[in-house]
């Protein structure tokens, strides 16, 4: 006597008996297909090459959708490294945007300048500046102009910081003047690119 089949195994039987028909019915053997070929009037013998130009065409498929696929990969990544690299440059902006200074002095021969100078004695004049609230880990490209009495830009200094590592940084800009300097009143400016950071005025004489 045959076990008795309960309601839900036979709903599973029935289940899985329709996929095991389908999978067998899906694909016809050699002669089956022979067959299709003669009654849609094609040369039988065209079948083994019909079926190896099929298998090419599927590799290529496969090869395309495989390029297709790893060309939206590469785009997705260089989308996301385009938007970190902007938000690091728009993060470092934002930081250089905030640098203030806490301290300008003009000083001549490491004292702070208090008269006028006089060019005879070939004197050396720095512009000492105090950076408040500098990017920490990073460092910045610096200048300074130095204009004659006609506001004629005479001489510049070009530095980059060292790697900034405290909230206050001090950094300076320098200039040996001489004779052949023309006399009257001068100015120094410190810029970071082309924001003027401190500026100062002195006289030669």
């Amino acid at each position: 006597m045959e076990p008795k089949i309960d309601s839900k195994e036979l709903a599973d039987i029935v289940e899985q008996a329709h996929r095991i028909q389908e999978r067998a019915s899906a694909g016809i053997d050699g002669a089956q297909a022979r067959q299709v070929l003669r009654e849609l009037d094609l040369s039988p013998a065209l079948l083994d090459e019909a079926r190896a130009a099929v298998a090419v065409a599927r590799v290529k498929k496969r090869e395309r959708e495989g390029r297709l696929k790893l060309a939206a990969l590469v785009a997705a990544i260089l989308l996301a490294i385009g938007a970190l690299a902007g938000w690091r440059a728009h993060a470092r902006s934002a930081a250089i945007a905030r640098i203030s200074t806490s301290g300008t002095v003009l000083a001549v021969n490491g004292a702070q300048l208090a008269n006028a100078l006089s060019r005879a004695t070939q004197p050396e004049l720095s512009l000492e500046v105090v950076l408040a609230r500098a990017p920490t880990d990073d460092s910045l490209e610096l200048s300074c102009d130095w204009r004659d009495p006609s506001g004629q830009v005479r001489y510049q200094n070009h530095w980059q910081t060292k790697t900034i590592d405290k909230p206050l940084w001090p950094t300076h800009c320098r200039h040996r003047f001489n004779a052949a300097d023309a006399s009257g009143e001068w100015s120094v400016s410190m810029s970071l690119a082309e924001r003027v950071l401190a500026s100062e005025r002195f006289t030669l004489e």
